[in-house]
């Protein structure tokens, strides 16, 4: 055998090699990217859960809740602060699951979360105060994905008349 063959045989191997090697990291990052989406989908839960716990470990806080709903003004300034900060709880999560949506971490359509979260301040004009009072303590970008989920609300409702 002489050198040429025993170098085109060494280069064969190496590509070969490095074909393996390709294959085997597409694998590695196919499967990083599966569990940091189940990582996110689960932590997602778990932000969703922990207003839910609040409201199940104090039940004083779910008559807060369904008061302010409909009318701040029926709220004590101590009801006012309980149910303001449910609310945020509520944004902060919506806002979380939307960061993940925009990282690609979940799959879901753009506006689903900023949609789920118009529709709350549709249906709960309390909700919707609050929202007024303290969007800006969220990122803009998040604001106007809010507002464009509302703006295309609107325009599905006057199309439906």
């Amino acid at each position: 055998m002489n050198w040429e063959a025993i170098g085109a045989v060494g280069e064969i191997l190496g590509a070969i090699a490095v074909l393996i090697t390709l294959i085997y990291l597409a694998l590695q990052i196919r499967q990083n990217t599966y569990q940091i989406r189940e990582a996110a989908s689960q932590d997602t839960i778990h932000l969703w859960n922990n207003v839910s716990q609040a409201m199940v470990n104090d039940p004083s806080l779910v008559e807060i809740f369904q008061k302010g709903q409909n009318d701040l003004s029926a709220l004590n300034p101590v009801e006012r602060k309980r149910y303001t900060e449910c609310c945020l709880m509520v944004i902060r999560a919506a806002w979380a699951q939307d960061r993940r949506v925009q990282a690609g971490a979940l799959d879901f359509d753009d506006l689903t979360v900023a949609g789920w979260l118009n529709d709350w301040l549709r249906e709960n004009p309390g909700f919707g105060e609050v929202w007024s009072e303290t969007k800006s303590h969220f990122p803009v970008e998040f604001q106007q994905r809010v507002t464009q989920a509302m703006n295309k609300q609107t325009k599905h409702s006057a199309n439906e008349t």
